[in-house]
């Protein structure tokens, strides 16, 4: 089977790690990026056509297209050339939310109803357009097929998870008892409410530490926000920022930290999605806190593999982090259900394997229906 990936921004983990269990299962893979940050719009439709003759030679058997909805699109032009599969990943509800990130700066702030308008569109045409709808969750699953009236055959899940589990990590020297938030340094994930909660908790363990093992993506100024808060809530002294690390290194620090924190925040956008950190978390077996939402309440469940605590409210968050802090019992107790469930629950290679019997069926169906259109011509 001979797949292609096409991805906008950067070659993430999430790819690489298709690919290099594609690889392992026989198959050929190939990634093609398309970057606004490293290319010109003279240089990307360059890129475009070059892709396009390329495809043609190796007639791939599916196109897997990620976000933005332009992707799809593009997918769906080669896939006509080769005769191929379309599949379209949809991560999260991002296109029916206006990404504050974007749509409140500059032109995009200018344009934005217009543009959210054509996002909407790109995803309504993407959605008629595809052979397979990939989404995270049950959650988002049932909000696509609803939104666009996809049967339960054209739609797979596919969750956010680690692609292998590391087999030995070192162990970082860290301040007890620690704290830890892995992930990208952003808006409405609720470290503004760690930061809080840490303030409280302070009060009761003088040395407790939050480390914030990640960088941000672009100078949003919200890590100067986050510092800022640091500063006014007197905690500063009692906060590590490690800034980007290699994915092994940040594991290293979730290894060694005492309590692991997911998401605190009721934003749309990220309320009914689960994150790659908590099934991190998971895989090494920490005592886990996050917010008692949607997403998070599909893999955790308070009190047997994690804490679940209300968003946006430091005060339930401190008194969390305090329990967990002076009980190494409960933690290990919620760790090592947490990993149990991981292990049996969220595999990556089964993930795969199941999702590239799903694409070996769909080319099926394609060669039977070629066959019926040649019969009647």
């Amino acid at each position: 089977m001979k797949i292609l990936f096409i991805e906008v921004g950067q070659f993430t983990n999430k790819i690489k790690s298709y690919m290099k269990t594609f690889r392992k299962f026989g198959h050929e893979v190939e990634a093609s990026i398309f970057s606004r940050n490293t290319h010109s719009t003279q240089s990307l439709i360059l890129k475009f056509v070059k892709l396009v003759r390329h495809s043609r030679h190796k007639k791939f058997d599916i196109i897997y297209s990620r976000n933005p909805p332009y992707t799809g699109l593009l997918a769906k032009c080669i896939s006509k050339l080769c005769q191929s599969i379309v599949v379209y990943e949809c991560l999260d509800d991002w296109y029916a939310q206006c990404d504050l990130l974007w749509f409140d700066s500059g032109l995009y702030k200018t344009f934005k109803v217009p543009l959210l308008k054509l996002v909407k569109f790109l995803q309504v045409i993407n959605s008629k357009n595809t052979d397979l709808f990939i989404t995270v969750n049950e959650i988002i699953n049932k909000q696509m097929m609803e939104r666009f009236k996809l049967p339960k055959n054209k739609t797979f899940i596919v969750r956010n998870l680690p692609f292998e589990i590391p087999q030995e990590l070192d162990s970082i020297e860290l301040t007890h008892p620690s704290l830890l938030f892995l992930g990208t340094i952003r808006p409405y994930l609720g470290l503004d409410v760690i930061v809080n909660a840490l303030s409280y908790a302070k009060k009761e363990i003088e040395t407790i530490t939050l480390y914030i093992v990640g960088g941000t993506i672009k100078d949003t100024g919200y890590l100067k926000e986050i510092i800022e808060l640091s500063k006014k809530r007197n905690v500063e002294e009692n906060i590590v920022i490690t800034g980007r690390l290699p994915w092994i290194t940040a594991l290293s620090y979730v290894k060694s930290a005492d309590i692991c924190l997911n998401l605190f925040s009721d934003y749309p956008k990220y309320r009914d999605t689960d994150s790659l950190k908590s099934f991190e978390y998971m895989m090494l077996g920490k005592a886990i806190i996050s917010a008692d939402l949607p997403g998070p309440r599909l893999i955790f469940r308070n009190g047997e593999n994690a804490f679940l605590v209300p968003p946006d409210d430091p005060y339930a968050l401190s008194k969390a982090i305090i329990k967990l802090s002076k009980d190494s019992n409960l933690r290990n107790t919620l760790g090592r259900q947490a990993r149990m469930d991981y292990l049996e629950k969220y595999n990556w290679e089964q993930t795969v394997t199941k999702l590239i019997n799903t694409f070996g069926r769909l080319l099926m169906n394609k060669l039977r229906s070629n066959k019926r259109i040649l019969k009647k011509s």
